[in-house]
């Protein structure tokens, strides 16, 4: 089942469904990750094509298109290991790895990243990290 990122739907469906699966969608994910973005005041660095800060925030919202036990590798390495000292990218990042990285996290990898080889979704960010890698 795909459901929004709220908890309580999550824990109702397994406990009407003890078997089912869930998911978050990926368009409800990018909501929230979007909204923290610009809570924090971090929107006018995505927007900015020649920022550094703008650069990791935009290949962040690649991540749910890897296969999920890639996720916390990728995290660490790609943004983590690289990130410029800065207060607001640190607030943006710890709330992705407390909410959506750490395996105890409300919402682990595996509620939210699926490389899929059937997939026909496709965005500039994917194509942007993939000319990098």
């Amino acid at each position: 089942m795909y459901a929004d990122f709220e908890k309580s739907i999550h824990i109702g469906a397994k406990n009407v469904w003890p078997d089912i699966i869930t998911k978050g969608c990926r368009f409800h994910l990018g909501q929230a990750w979007w909204r923290r973005l610009q809570n924090l005041g971090l929107s006018i660095h995505y927007c900015d094509d020649v920022s550094e800060i703008g650069q990791i925030l935009k290949n962040i919202f690649v991540l749910p298109m890897l296969n999920e036990h890639d996720i916390e590798k990728s995290f660490t390495e790609d943004f983590m290991s690289i990130k410029p000292d800065d207060e607001k990218l640190s607030q943006f990042l710890d709330y992705l790895v407390e909410n959506y990285i750490d395996q105890q996290s409300d919402f682990p990898p595996h509620t939210w990243a699926e490389m899929s080889s059937n997939s026909k979704r496709t965005t500039k960010c994917v194509r942007k990290l993939s000319f990098k890698i």
